[in-house]
């Protein structure tokens, strides 16, 4: 099984442990989680130019600064999914030991995405179904082009119907 499906399966047994009932899941980012994702990478990066140094010093040294940077990729990234469940959408944050719901929309809510020409990321947006007045609020993220069918299904899972436009700048 390939390793992404199989984080997947470990984020929707993580929502089910919170009561939610996945029918169908997509990984995506947002500003907020692409931030995130940033400085962790500096801080990846930090800590091999500390391990190359204490290599360089002493032989061990690089074994601990590996290991510590494998055990933080574990345990603190966190993945921000999109689920859909039988009272509709789902957006959750996912680490390797906890799943935290930050949003939920009603069934047939509203999605749409952009595809643009010059870039393999599809911008996506969600809008609240009018008949719910205040239950979940817009939210704008983006999804991998190749999750682009893996998207459309968790949407028409949850009971809606993505809407596709295509942009170029």
């Amino acid at each position: 099984m390939n390793p992404a499906d199989r984080a997947l399966e470990r984020a929707v047994e993580l929502l089910g442990e919170l009561g939610v009932s996945v029918r169908s899941a997509v990984v995506v980012t947002d500003v907020e989680t692409a931030r995130a994702h940033r400085r962790i990478m500096i801080v990846r990066v930090a800590a091999f130019a500390l391990g190359a140094g204490l290599a360089i010093a002493w032989g061990i040294g690089w074994l601990l600064i590996v290991a510590a940077v494998v055990a933080h990729q574990l345990l603190f990234n966190v993945h921000r999914l999109l689920a859909a469940t039988e009272s509709g959408l789902v957006l959750a944050d996912i680490s390797f030991r906890r799943a935290v719901i930050v949003a939920r929309w009603s069934s047939g809510s509203d999605a749409t995405l952009v595809l643009r020409t010059d870039s393999p990321r599809v911008e996506v947006s969600v809008e609240p179904a009018l008949d719910t007045s205040g239950v979940g609020e817009p939210w704008t993220g983006q999804v991998n082009g190749t999750d682009l069918d893996r998207f459309e299904g968790t949407i028409r899972a949850a009971g809606g119907e993505p809407l596709r436009r295509t942009a170029s700048d």
